[in-house]
C-alpha cells in the first residue's frame, strides 16, 4: 500500500466516511493550524476522533489508528473559528506520528475497500458472519446478506474508524408486502449526542415505515449480537 504525509485534525467523535461530506466547526488551534496548513499548500489532511472527547489536546495515544484522508471543500472564519466541510476521499491507516512547520502531521497509508459498492439481501436464520469471523470473510464469501450480517458488516466497518456502534433488534417490524418479521438493523453515536439509524438491508421507506416507529415494535438495544 502506499505512504503518505498529510496535516492532521482530530475531532470530538465526529467522523466523514469516503464519498461523504461532513461540516465541522474547527476551534482548536492544532486543528486551526492543521486546517489552514491544507488550504496553504492544497494538500488533503486527515480527520481522526480522538478516544476520550474530554481531552482538549489529544496526542498520538488519545487517538484511534484508522482515521479518513479529506479534502478541503469550503473553509469560513466565524468569530473564533472556522466552519469547513471536508470530503471524504478514502479511508487510512495512521503510521506515525510527527511535528512539521509547528503542525501535526501522519504517515497513513490507505486502505481501499473491499467491500462493494451494493450488497444484495437473502434471506437466512441468524448470522453467519460474527464473532471470530472477519469483515474481509463476510465480503469474499457473501454476495447477498441477511439484516443481521449487513448489520454486522456496518459496525465492524464503523467501529474500525472508531465509531461508537450499536445495534437494534426488534422481533416486529412491519414489511409491506411481507408482513410482521424480526429485524436487525445498527446505529452510530453522531458528535451531536444522537444515535442515527444505518440499514443497508432495506430499501428505506419503500420497504417498511421508520425504525422504532409504529410499524416497528420496541427494538432492543445491543452492542454485540447473539444469534
Amino acid at each position: 500500500m502506499s505512504k503518505y504525509y498529510y496535516p492532521l485534525l482530530c475531532t470530538r467523535g465526529a467522523v466523514v466516511f469516503p464519498m461523504q461530506d461532513l461540516a465541522v466547526e474547527v476551534g482548536r488551534q492544532a486543528s486551526i493550524d492543521a486546517v489552514n496548513y491544507a488550504n496553504a499548500y492544497l494538500t488533503n489532511i486527515v480527520l481522526v476522533s480522538q478516544k476520550d472527547l474530554t481531552v482538549d489536546l489529544p496526542g498520538p495515544d488519545d487517538v484511534y489508528n484508522f482515521g479518513t484522508i479529506c479534502r478541503i471543500k469550503t473553509s469560513r472564519e466565524r468569530d473564533d473559528h472556522l466552519k469547513v466541510i471536508f470530503s471524504g476521499i478514502t479511508r487510512c491507516r495512521i503510521l506515525k506520528h510527527f511535528i512539521k512547520d509547528d503542525v501535526n502531521f501522519v504517515e497513513i497509508e490507505e486502505i481501499h475497500d473491499y467491500v462493494e459498492d451494493e450488497y444484495g439481501y437473502s434471506w437466512y436464520a441468524n448470522s453467519k458472519y460474527r464473532s471470530g469471523k472477519s469483515v474481509k470473510t463476510t465480503i469474499v464469501n457473501a454476495s447477498k446478506l441477511n439484516c443481521c450480517d449487513h448489520a454486522n458488516l456496518n459496525v465492524a466497518l464503523g467501529r474500525a474508524l472508531g465509531v461508537k456502534m450499536r445495534y437494534r433488534h426488534s422481533s416486529r417490524c412491519y414489511f409491506k408486502g411481507h408482513g410482521w418479521a424480526g429485524h436487525v438493523w445498527c446505529e452510530f453515536l453522531s458528535d451531536d449526542g444522537k444515535y442515527y439509524a444505518i440499514d443497508t438491508s432495506t430499501s428505506g421507506s419503500k420497504t417498511w415505515k421508520n425504525h422504532g416507529g409504529s410499524s416497528c415494535a420496541t427494538a432492543k438495544k445491543l452492542d454485540s449480537l447473539s444469534f
